[in-house]
């Protein structure tokens, strides 16, 4: 006795299709399909007797059909329909047609392949189209008619329906309520978008009423029926998800910035050793306003915050709060606080503390940070020197670094409690009459660092983390996941990647940069810089004279013109300005003086044009004067029977020294050609 064609198990909703059996050698090939008809698994070929003993566990049903695909007459299908039908039927006509092959995975594959190079049409058919209909055939017992598209428990095309005059449901107050359509929500949805999520100054009210003129309005009379203010907003906040209208209304980047859910922990167990592995940078403005430190009872603003986390315990490895912008020199004093011991660096705040309650005094081996931070050619000197490896997130991505973005938040909210009323910037809709916060100001930023250093003290030792993966080691030991309990678990299990601290750590961090060797020294900052030192003045002869002296490496610090120094082979040799005209404290000066000077420069360019051109016409004239004199003459005399050059000589000296007004040299020649010489005209 044969298997049936189509079972049904109750366990798990499943429909087992028996495609093909083979009563001789006792085996079968069955396709899983779900309730809804879709896909599932399969085809698996089954040994009869073991597919009947699971018919008999698992309490298989026997049925006639799969009630996603129900008999259908010829008659009543539609001509588009059948058109659809045969063509699929059509495409997997060279794979059905070999049977038993055509349950084989591998081989209907191969065969799709082959199909697709032989078509001659120029839009070939996919191998998704191939495998998609052979499947919908085989779910529907292989029959022709299991093509059709299946509309059971869905809501497919055509089937959706119609709007009516008449309110559908329950009843409503309002006469003029109308049933929405599809394509009414469609378009409330993109007009709530435009108008009430993205628009701030916009009223939900003045947006209805928009939308009823622009929509539902007949040269400016109402139609019968429109909808409701309750459907407007329900349907606009219902099709556009939360992260739609908060995306449009702060924009997409402040929203990706400030708003998007930090996902995960950050620590994939698979990339991390432990602690000192990785570790993340980041950095933002403080929510405080600050004092000056110098001038008394002066305000300066609000200060940068930087902290660097190991990304395994989540223990704060640096933490910098600076009147100034974040660039390469900040974040590298940032990590020089990471080096340091924070035992010295609590005393110089007057926070006395123990070197068990905060033992972070080391350089992690990777640090991940945004674009601003470590990017570019400077941190070639901490991936060079230091052998630390910097990898860079995608702007506007926080989410990539959880760790570390969720740390500066729990701070900044920690201490917003205690800061209110005293200079705390106010970040939600003020009303129109308000306090001005700068005002409120009393702490300056050293003091504003000490509340940052309490909280964070207090968050090492007893703020458990949250879903920290913990390890089955871990739970043996009921290990609390305080970041202090993991730092110490990890070091006293040897799983640690710090990496060895220089003395020299601060001349290692500077930026380098690849100078060329120049006339007179180094060329450096459109300088000559010359070495300090008598080493320093050996090895640049070295350097100059060996056969690689195309280029030598300079370290620099940007913020102070005193420290410029050649490096090489791991020794910094002092260097100076040859001329010594850098006179200002930072490059960024030293550049901005030249480029005040290529101002100026450009600005009496049209001066010196005119002048120019002023010059050359007056030596225009001279020349055309004088030739047109020398053509009145004619030749040059050339005959040296008259001293003509003491003659210049003497008149020269007669005419400067007694200061009267030059002779004209053609009036004396011509009285010595009337006196000295006789007429001719007197002889005849």
């Amino acid at each position: 006795m044969g298997l049936s064609k189509t079972y049904y198990c109750k366990k798990n909703g499943n429909y087992y299709q028996v495609l093909f059996e083979d009563l001789i050698n006792q085996f079968c090939y069955v396709i899983v399909v779900s309730k809804r008809g879709d896909y599932k698994e399969g085809p698996y070929r089954y040994d009869i007797i073991t597919f009947e003993a699971e018919i008999i566990r698992n309490e298989y049903e026997i049925k006639t059909s799969h009630p996603a695909f129900p008999f259908r007459n010829e008659e009543q299908l539609k001509p588009s329909d059948i058109f659809k039908r045969d063509e699929r039927l059509a495409l997997i006509k060279p794979i059905i047609s070999s049977v038993p092959l055509c349950y084989n995975s591998l081989w209907v594959k191969k065969k799709i392949s082959e199909l697709i190079k032989e078509h001659t049409a120029e839009k070939k058919p996919s191998r998704y189209k191939y495998l998609s209909s052979l499947r919908k055939y085989q779910c529907g017992g292989e029959k022709p008619n299991a093509l059709l598209s299946n509309y059971l428990m869905c809501g497919g095309g055509g089937k959706e329906r119609e709007p009516k005059n008449n309110r559908l449901g329950r009843s409503s107050d309002a006469p003029f309520e109308m049933s929405l359509s599809k394509k009414n929500k469609e378009v409330i949805k993109e007009h709530y978008l435009k108008n009430c999520a993205s628009n701030h100054a916009n009223r939900i009210s003045d947006a209805y009423n928009q939308f009823l003129t622009k929509y539902f309005s007949t040269s400016g009379e109402l139609m019968e029926r429109y909808p409701t203010i309750s459907q407007y907003v329900y349907w606009g906040r219902k099709l556009n998800n939360i992260a739609n209208l908060k995306s449009a209304k702060v924009g997409e980047i402040n929203y990706k910035k400030d708003y998007a859910p930090l996902i995960g922990n950050g620590r994939d167990q698979n990339k991390l050793f432990g602690i000192g592995s990785e570790a993340q940078l980041d950095t933002t403005k403080d929510d405080t306003h600050a004092l000056s430190l110098v001038l008394e009872n002066t305000y300066i603003g609000r200060m940068t915050f930087f902290l660097l986390i190991d990304t395994a315990s989540a223990m704060p490895l640096g933490i910098l709060l600076i009147p100034d912008e974040p660039h390469y020199e900040t974040t590298c004093l940032c990590l020089t606080n990471a080096a340091s011991d924070k035992v010295a660096f609590c005393e110089k705040l007057g926070i006395p503390i123990n070197p068990e309650d905060w033992p972070a005094h080391h350089l992690p081996s990777k640090i991940l940070s945004d674009l601003g931070l470590l990017f570019g050619k400077k941190r070639s000197s901490i991936v060079n020197n230091l052998k630390i490896e910097i990898d860079n997130c995608a702007p506007f991505r926080p989410d990539l670094k959880p760790v570390v973005e969720s740390y500066i938040g729990k701070i900044l909210r920690s201490i917003a409690g205690i800061l209110n009323g005293h200079g705390l910037v106010n970040k939600r809709d003020s009303p129109r009459i308000a306090t001005d916060t700068k005002k409120q100001a009393i702490l300056n930023y050293n003091q504003i660092l000490k509340l940052m250093v309490h909280e964070i003290l207090y968050f090492i030792k007893h703020e458990p983390i949250h879903d920290y993966p913990m390890s089955p080691e871990m739970l043996q030991i009921d290990l609390l996941p305080t970041p202090l309990n993991l730092w110490n678990y990890y070091m006293e299990n040897g799983m640690c990647a710090f990496i060895d601290i220089p003395d020299n750590l601060e001349l290692l961090l500077l930026p380098q940069k690849m100078c060329a060797f120049s006339d007179d020294g180094i060329r450096f900052e459109g300088d000559d810089w010359i070495c300090t030192t008598h080493e320093g003045k050996e090895i640049y002869k070295t350097l100059l004279f060996g056969k690689k002296a195309e280029k030598l490496s300079v370290s620099f610090s940007s913020i102070d013109t005193t420290k410029v120094y050649l490096f090489s082979n791991g020794i910094f040799y002092p260097l100076s300005p040859r001329l010594q005209n850098v006179n200002q404290q930072t490059f960024y000066e030293v550049r901005l003086n030249k480029k005040r000077l290529s101002a100026l420069k450009r600005n009496s360019r049209s001066a010196k044009n005119s002048a120019a051109i002023k010059k050359v016409h007056a030596q225009q004239q001279i020349i055309n004067e004088a030739k047109r004199k020398a053509k009145q003459h004619g030749d040059i005399k050339t005959t040296e029977t008259v001293d003509s050059k003491n003659v210049d000589k003497k008149h020269y000296h007669e005419t400067e020294a007694s200061g009267k007004a030059p002779i004209k040299l053609q009036q004396e020649e011509n009285s010595i050609k009337k006196h000295a010489l006789p007429d001719f005209t007197e002889d005849l």
